[in-house]
């Protein structure tokens, strides 16, 4: 039950908070979410997400939630149909996944891609593919070159 409360707030995370750029309206939807989660789920924001406070401050902000990930393409052993949407809540295999997943892609690329997999590009990585997962997912990648587009 709480995996599917934290699930929510990730939604709402990616729906909303993706599209937002100033760190007032940020704050803004992260008290929103709290005090949803309190009122409607009949639950503490901080100690349902407390896993993701890793400085141990007692509660969540915005910084913290960057490490709230959930997907399938974590469970790089089973064949894409059968992965489940779970929560990732392993950063570190996060990024060695990616990582494998990396050197999958350079063997068969002509040309192939020398990338470092850090917080923010295991972020970006997992947005993209949240995306691509769903009917008719797609996006717009625009910035100029070594920019994480």
């Amino acid at each position: 039950r709480a995996k599917m409360k934290r699930l929510w707030v990730h939604e709402c995370f990616r729906v909303f908070y993706d599209r937002l750029v100033d760190d007032k309206d940020r704050n803004w939807l992260l008290d929103a979410l709290k005090g949803i989660v309190s009122t409607d789920f009949d639950d503490e924001f901080d100690g349902l997400m407390g896993g993701l406070d890793t400085a141990e401050k007692g509660y969540i902000d915005f910084e913290d939630m960057r490490r709230c990930f959930f997907g399938d393409f974590i469970q790089n052993d089973r064949e894409a149909e059968d992965r489940e949407y779970d929560e990732i809540m392993d950063i570190p295999h996060l990024t060695a996944v990616i990582e494998e997943y990396l050197v999958d892609h350079n063997g068969m690329s002509k040309r192939p891609m020398n990338l470092a997999i850090f917080l923010y590009a295991a972020e970006h990585i997992s947005r993209v593919c949240r995306l691509l997962k769903q009917p008719g997912g797609n996006m717009l990648l625009a910035g100029v070159g070594g920019s994480g587009r």
